[in-house]
């Protein structure tokens, strides 16, 4: 399974949250979970190529690297030790709740990200850019659980510096077991994606384009719930530092990124939409009972109407006309399952 990338989201509603009918004001202990909330993720591709390596400890590459001052590479190249049923190393998560909705989100630590492409980070210099080789990487996803708890409504995936989310409304959640989603990470950039799916017009080719880095699996599984571990709770010493932002890099040329003031949010949108530069929207999609165009969405019609291009219209007395309208990806989530698990219009 899998997350997120070095990007930031904006916090808000940062009290504690808990899952359905438990006190708020407390930390959700990884026992409180349910499969629902707790995605598996597939850490092996299937493309042929060798596996840069694995997700690992924060607290040892923070012992080694941050305190340490440790120059060398630190990463986990043992799959043995994220393997089925048999996982060793910490899924660090936070929990929000807006309204009767529960938001987690979850991450996953890697030690550092190779090359994508060597050809093309030597050249990266000569033309204003940075090599994709870093130390430490942090990657997440959220997963948005429905009003009861009972289910999945969305999950929004996160890579470079963008993020999309894919509606369970829609089918558009790749589940094992009924109910843990999956999710495929990037073999060098371990970027969270939702299947092995890439769109219309795009190739693997091993770079760090947002749909280049192969993420196609074996189908092994790194069962997160194994080792869950909350990032409110301070189980760790990294957490304490990492909250009073005693440190800002992960090691010499090492990411910023600081998970402990990234959690879960209640106005989170649902893609970056942005033509000129990441393509996430590409897989994201629209509310549920919506028309999605490819490169915008359109709201959809009531049960009765009758769907036209710009109006949704009735064939009863009193007739009445609805207009529909554009909108782009970069949605709100919303804090329901009305749109994530049930027709926006009805």
């Amino acid at each position: 399974m899998y997350y997120l990338k070095e990007r930031r989201i904006g916090i808000s509603c940062r009290s504690p949250a808990f899952l359905s009918g438990m006190q708020a004001g407390r930390i959700v202990k990884a026992a409180e979970l349910t499969p629902v909330e707790r995605p598996r993720r597939s850490p092996v591709p299937r493309s042929g190529l060798p596996v840069k390596n694995y997700p690992m400890s924060a607290q040892s590459y923070y012992d080694q690297v941050v305190v340490g001052g440790k120059t060398s590479i630190v990463e986990n190249k043992d799959y043995t030790t994220v393997a089925n049923y048999t996982n060793k190393v910490p899924t660090y998560y936070q929990v929000d709740r807006c309204g009767s909705q529960i938001r987690i989100m979850y991450w996953w630590f890697y030690g550092y990200q190779h090359s994508c492409n060597p050809v093309i980070d030597v050249a990266a210099p000569y033309v204003g850019l940075e090599p994709s080789t870093h130390n430490g990487d942090w990657e997440r996803v959220m997963v948005t659980a429905s009003e009861d708890g009972s289910r999945v409504a969305a999950v929004t995936y996160w890579a470079h510096a963008g993020h999309y989310t894919r509606i369970d409304g829609r089918g558009g959640v790749d589940l094992t077991h009924g109910t843990d989603p999956v999710i495929y990470p990037g073999r060098a950039t371990h970027a969270s994606y939702d299947s092995e799916t890439i769109p219309s017009g795009f190739t693997s080719l091993g770079g760090c384009g947002y749909w280049d880095d192969p993420h196609t699996t074996n189908g092994s599984m790194m069962d997160t719930w194994n080792n869950l571990v909350s990032l409110d709770d301070s189980a760790e010493p990294w957490m304490i530092a990492d909250r009073a932002e005693s440190f800002d890099a992960w090691g010499a040329n090492g990411v910023t990124t600081h998970p402990t003031s990234d959690p879960p949010t209640c106005s989170v949108s649902a893609a970056d939409y942005d033509l000129l530069k990441e393509t996430s929207y590409l897989r994201s999609q629209c509310k549920d009972g919506d028309e999605d165009h490819g490169l915008y969405c359109q709201t959809g019609c009531p049960s009765g109407y009758d769907t036209y291009e710009f109006t949704c219209t009735n064939r009863s007395y009193p007739w009445d006309t609805i207009g529909r309208h554009y909108y782009d990806y970069d949605f709100t989530l919303q804090t329901h399952d009305k749109c994530l698990l049930s027709n926006c219009n009805n």
